[in-house]
């Protein structure tokens, strides 16, 4: 899954706090999202069912994401047993010029993590509520399950 990706890809350069203060943005901006979107489903269809919908999204989307095989592969490039990714030959540096990894602020990895997934889903939230208000809700609970995915899977 796409989160997988994306905690990588804000795990990767910067300081230890700008990633940190990133994934907590992203896993706010994640849930507000869902609560949002949960908020818009129960307004169409009764608060029941869009809960419902809303868990079984959360809980589906959070079990793909953690089960995501790709997060094994991603930890085998990061330790070095796995085979080495391609490296740009600006990043190629002499160890004692220190890290090869340009540092970016927190805002940056936290936009960066939220395309596409984090956006595309919301619009589908966006698109479905006119039709179904258990289908937004579900895309909701998708959302919420991003969120607790990319936690689990960030500090596994």
């Amino acid at each position: 899954m796409a989160a997988i990706a994306e905690a990588a890809a804000a795990a990767g350069g910067g300081t230890a706090g700008s990633r940190e203060t990133a994934l907590v943005a992203l896993t706010g901006i994640r849930l507000g999202l869902s609560f949002a979107g949960l908020g818009a489903a129960t307004a169409v269809t009764s608060g029941r069912t869009a809960f419902l919908g809303w868990a079984l999204g959360a809980i589906g989307c959070a079990l793909f994401v953690v089960a995501d095989p790709r997060r094994k592969l991603n930890a085998a490039w990061q330790s070095g047993s796995g085979r080495s990714r391609p490296r740009h030959p600006s990043l190629e540096k002499s160890p004692e010029e220190g890290s090869a990894l340009p540092t970016e602020t927190w805002w940056k990895h936290a936009l960066r993590a939220m395309l596409p997934s984090t956006v595309g889903v919301a619009i589908l939230c966006a698109i479905a509520l006119p039709f179904s208000g258990v289908l937004a809700a579900i895309c909701a609970g998708t959302l919420a399950g991003l969120a607790i995915g990319g936690v689990v899977a960030a500090f596994a």
